[in-house]
């Protein structure tokens, strides 16, 4: 592997550091198309990382070499988490299996970010286990109906369209189910956004629920083969857990810059914090944690840029990237000690948001199954 950065990738990253230094700077905001911090990201070309051409792969390593940069700088969590979604669920998937049509139709406003994208594939009682999924699609009249319900979609309260993932509900019963992706516009008659989430962090990620009633969509709604969708979620995960990572790092960095500052300022018994042993060993543990996480990501990033599938890869990194970015922002609360604590210096709103990474893209107890699997 060549760990020097491309003169490309240097100036992407020097320009999304700055750009996330800009964010820092405009008032807080949900998601939403239109939006001020929306509208600046996707000038400066982030929603369109995720953007492959005819016959030539989108690159996940300049997208991961951009998100960290962004992450080391922008204090947003809940942005960074929408602006992956936005890239992986929609942007990378509809420019890879997307025909013409429906490339000229959705990309261009999703990049632009016209258009906020979201990915409906968890259920209630399915979330990692497709294959316990119960939204339906069956062919009806020259198109599909769709039934079901999805949970926990990111961006739901403001997408305009969704990605649905469903199973073929004329499958003969006891068959391994056949998935498929649908493109489904918001205004579409049988689909509606229920309730919207209230979580414990990410705060300016809108949740939502999307339930599908009998909701007709034309031929041309199908994105990709029917029957493909089992592999293509393979693809948007593996996409959308690398990513999800490299943003978990540039964060890492950032709050371990933050704590080693507090530590070399703070004084205790006579000497800085950074002098005590325990202060100092405990730190040591967090540049580690850094430094191993990133060379997981980029080795996943690697591996999907020579066109390799990488499963074992992306799991590896986003199970130990996730439990390192919780570590690592617990570390950074103990030790500001009080002052931690206090939402003032926004150190617990950080561990708020740390929390939910060994949740979504994948739980640290499925990552473990399936690294078992693969061993």
């Amino acid at each position: 592997m060549d760990f020097d950065w491309s003169e490309e990738q240097r100036l992407l990253r020097q320009n999304l550091g700055r750009l996330g230094q800009r964010l820092n700077a405009e008032a807080a905001e949900t998601i939403a198309p239109g939006g001020r911090r929306w509208k600046m990201c996707a000038e400066a070309g982030i929603l369109s990382l995720g953007r492959s051409e005819p016959g030539q792969p989108a690159d996940l390593l300049t997208a991961v070499a951009g998100m960290e940069a962004l992450a080391a700088e922008t204090l947003d969590n809940g942005l960074l988490f929408c602006l992956v979604g936005q890239i992986c669920s929609s942007v990378h998937p509809v420019s890879t299996f997307g025909d013409s049509a429906q490339r000229r139709r959705v990309l261009e406003p999703l990049c632009q970010g016209e258009l906020v994208g979201a990915a409906a594939a968890t259920e209630a009682d399915a979330g990692s286990d497709v294959a316990a999924m119960r939204t339906r699609y069956r062919r009806a009249g020259g198109g599909y109906t769709l039934d079901g319900a999805k949970v926990f979609v990111t961006s739901a309260p403001s997408a305009g369209f969704f990605l649905v993932l469903a199973r073929d509900g004329d499958a003969p019963a006891g068959q391994l189910p056949r998935l498929s992706y649908f493109l489904v516009s918001r205004d579409t008659p049988g689909a509606t956004v229920g309730q919207t989430y209230e979580t414990m962090g990410l705060n300016s990620a809108p949740l939502g629920e999307l339930v599908l009633d009998g909701c007709r969509l034309q031929e041309d709604a199908l994105l990709g083969n029917e029957g493909a969708g089992g592999m293509m979620f393979q693809s948007i995960l593996e996409w959308e857990r690398v990513l999800l990572v490299a943003a978990h790092t540039g964060t890492m960095g950032r709050v371990l810059q933050q704590t080693v500052s507090h530590a070399r300022r703070r004084r205790q018994f006579g000497k800085p914090l950074l002098q005590h042993q325990q202060v100092g060993a405990r730190l040591a543990d967090a540049r580690a944690d850094l430094e191993a996480s990133r060379l997981l990501t980029y080795h996943a990033a690697w591996c999907k840029r020579r066109g390799r599938t990488a499963p074992l890869e992306a799991a590896l990194a986003k199970l130990f990237a996730s439990e390192s970015y919780v570590r690592a922002s617990l570390s950074a609360l103990q030790l500001h000690g009080a002052m931690g604590y206090a939402t003032e210096t926004g150190i617990e709103g950080q561990v708020r948001d740390a929390l939910a990474s060994t949740i979504y893209g994948g739980t640290s107890e499925v990552l473990r199954n399936l690294i078992a699997a693969m061993l």
